[in-house]
């Protein structure tokens, strides 16, 4: 059995800017595969590069993919699948949108779908992106009234600017809807402690990444300076972190997303591995394409636990499967899960590079 394979660069504009401490973002740029065996079935997955949150460019994933392809399109697709697996473990991101995309086309998917015996639904979070604060209680106000009950607003930017506007989220969801606050690593240990003492613990869910991605003693600090407990995410780099996280001792939750974690196997080791160590796995990415999102959230159906941050489809200005993922009372829906199929002419409009390998495409 061998297999087609479609690899696309798609540039997507987001609704409003995405404002963080690694900047403003105002378009992503993502690298999609698609995988068709020759007996039909398929699969479809993406990364999401962003600068300064992990090591691989764009370029990189698009040159590495490339080179990679050719030599993998005529094996069976389980020898294919393990190649790429071997590839993955010095290059998650890279080779993760091929390996995952095979994954689903080997049928993982539907295997997670068809295990979960409820009603199949995601609960995720929503972004607080209002920078006037003016906008900050309407907004707040919509998301509460479309369901959500996790909030997320992003800190490091200005100290006592985000400071005040935690405070307002704070009063204006009124214990509606449980804060997490994520810094992207902006402080110092002793920022962060400065900054964390100073917020009201009320309804606040957790913190996320204070200090850098390689300050574990600083992040370490942090997270035993306050009962709020703390997430990390950009230290959090594959299931060796995860471990490393968990035997630490301070950390409750730990962050995961497809590209980080590049197979879905490995998802599910980085779950089990962090819960035998005591903490929760969230799962989900706030900057990415539907795609990933629909990938992550059918995951994260299999690992009940808080909401998911598999929200980055609710920010663009395009997605590109149909039917569009439709999220009500803050959950994505998934109870048709197996239907959802790339549309391609959204994909071409626009896509800045593509490539096509195999005679079944």
């Amino acid at each position: 059995m061998t297999m087609s394979v479609s690899l696309f660069v798609v540039s997507t504009p987001l609704v409003v800017p995405y404002v963080s401490s690694l900047g403003v973002t105002a378009a992503i740029d993502s690298v999609l595969a698609f995988v068709r065996l020759d007996d039909g079935r398929q699969g479809c997955a993406e990364v999401t590069p962003i600068r300064g949150y992990n090591e691989e460019t764009v370029d990189q994933v698009w040159d590495n993919l490339n080179g990679a392809v050719p030599g993998l399109v005529d094996l069976q697709p389980q020898a294919a699948l393990a190649r790429l697996e071997l590839l993955a473990s010095a290059r998650p991101y890279s080779y993760s949108p091929l390996a995952a995309a095979m994954e689903i086309a080997l049928g993982r998917l539907s295997d997670v779908c068809r295990s979960v015996d409820q009603i199949a639904e995601v609960p995720i979070i929503a972004p607080v992106l209002s920078q006037q604060f003016s906008a900050v209680p309407a907004e707040v106000n919509a998301l509460l009234e479309a369901g959500y009950t996790s909030l997320k607003l992003k800190a490091g930017m200005d100290f006592e600017t985000d400071l005040d506007r935690v405070a307002l989220v704070q009063s204006c969801a009124a214990q509606a809807a449980q804060i997490r606050i994520d810094f992207n690593g902006a402080y110092d240990a002793e920022t962060a402690i400065r900054f964390v003492e100073r917020i009201d613990s009320l309804g606040i869910e957790l913190i996320e990444q204070p200090c850098a991605s390689d300050d574990w003693k600083g992040n370490l600090r942090v997270a035993r300076s306050t009962s709020i407990p703390t997430m990390l995410d950009e230290s959090i780099k594959g299931v060796e972190d995860v471990r490393r996280a968990g035997e630490c001792g301070g950390f409750r939750f730990f962050k995961m997303k497809l590209g980080k974690f590049p197979t879905l196997a490995s998802l599910d080791q980085a779950y089990a591995i962090g819960e035998a160590l005591g903490m929760q796995g969230i799962l989900g990415n706030g900057a990415a394409t539907d795609v990933a999102c629909w990938v992550e959230a059918q995951v994260a159906l299999r690992h009940l636990g808080p909401a998911g941050e598999m929200n980055g489809f609710s920010k663009n200005a395009v997605q590109y499967l149909r039917p569009a993922i439709q999220c009500r009372a803050g959950r994505i829906q998934l109870c048709d899960a197996t239907v959802r199929a790339p549309d391609m002419q959204a994909i071409q409009r626009n896509a800045v590079r593509a490539a096509i390998y195999g005679s079944n495409p």
